[in-house]
């Protein structure tokens, strides 16, 4: 059964994902490296060419594909604003919520040279505290389980929610 890493940008679901797939002998995906492959564009192209509704309908497609596969799947950070998906989601069993204090996932996001975020460029941290703020009981409501990632290591990450799923 697959695991799914849901939060906001820059909470570490790609980079514990990665982890944890290895941690677990699962493959990981990447929803959003999914989404790309599907639409032959990159996030932010989609987002400029087609807007972002486009974006969020690739997004439910993409995810209801993946959860056919025994993966470890990173979701987009604004995989819960949709109805739908929180809906596959909260029927899931294995839902992990990484969170982290907002001072520290605008630091993340800022140092994120590789990843470009179109909901989050060029935004201040009381921008991003207002969008987070909106989500927060989104991600709650859909988690199976809450991993505090403030100052941890991947590997210990992966070691605590692996423990945690464990336990349910």
């Amino acid at each position: 059964m697959s695991i799914l890493l849901i939060g906001f940008m820059g909470a570490g679901k790609s980079t514990v994902g990665k982890a944890l797939g290895e941690a677990v002998g699962k493959p990981f995906c990447d929803l959003d490296q999914l989404i790309e492959e599907s639409c032959q564009m990159t996030i932010p192209e989609l987002f400029n060419q087609k807007g972002e509704s486009a974006f969020r309908q690739a997004e439910t497609k993409a995810l209801k594909k993946v959860l056919q596969n025994d993966l470890v799947i990173a979701c987009g950070g604004g995989i819960v604003l949709e109805s739908v998906n929180r809906e596959l989601l909260v029927n899931h069993p294995k839902v992990v919520y990484l969170q982290a204090k907002p001072e520290a996932l605008f630091h993340r996001i800022q140092q994120d040279e590789k990843n470009i975020r179109p909901l989050a460029d060029e935004k201040s941290i009381e921008e991003l505290q207002t969008i987070l703020k909106s989500r927060l009981p989104l991600y709650e409501s859909v988690a199976s389980i809450q991993v505090d990632t403030s100052g941890k290591s991947p590997e210990r990450i992966t070691a605590e929610i692996l423990e945690r799923l464990g336990a349910l």
